[in-house]
């Protein structure tokens, strides 16, 4: 089993940037893994560069995935199975924001090494380490330790139709990338 943080192409593909400032902005952009469709009101946005590529999924904060109206069909099952789908308009089109609420405790904390500040407290991780047990069905989730900027997921046999990475990879969608975390190959 491998875990990967999922992250969008900065770089090359598509950023969409809320019209808001100050206590709004903020408002806009905390996903911590609780409900937002209650009060979300999609916010006015705008492409930071108009001259990227736009990709299956475009960026708007590092702790959700926005897709794309022709590629969320494809993607609909991963993400209702990791939270809520929230609307999201750019240039006449409706994108799909997947805030995930599959927040869970699956950090394996005995064996992550974290950077601490000089009063003991944890800072970042450094190495991560999970519990197999732990990890929840959907392949896209969320721990409390990163719930406000990180994107995670598993992959165990590289299957398409319940593994998100594979369904990207297979589909050649464009837009993320993946960064391996852990594997618990390394820990045998």
């Amino acid at each position: 089993m491998k875990i990967y943080s999922v992250e969008s192409d900065v770089n090359h593909y598509q950023w969409l940037l809320p019209e808001a400032t100050g206590e709004e902005l903020l408002t806009l952009n905390t996903f911590d893994c609780s409900s937002r469709q209650r009060y979300w009101t999609p916010p006015y946005v705008t492409a930071l560069d108009a001259k990227l590529k736009m990709g299956d999924f475009l960026h708007y904060h590092p702790s959700v995935l926005l897709a794309s109206p022709d590629r969320f069909h494809g993607v609909r099952p991963f993400f209702e199975s990791a939270g809520e789908l929230l609307p999201l308009w750019f240039d006449g089109d409706q994108y799909t924001l997947l805030n995930i609420t599959n927040c869970v405790n699956a950090l394996d904390d005995a064996n992550t090494e974290w950077v601490r500040a000089k009063d003991g407290s944890k800072v970042e991780i450094m190495r991560h380490a999970f519990n197999l047990d732990r990890l929840p069905s959907s392949s896209l989730f969320k721990i409390p330790e990163t719930c406000r900027g990180t994107v995670l997921t598993w992959e165990k046999h590289g299957d398409p139709s319940k593994e998100f990475k594979a369904f990207v990879e297979e589909n050649d969608l464009k837009g993320l990338l993946f960064e391996q975390l852990w594997d618990s190959a390394d820990q045998e």
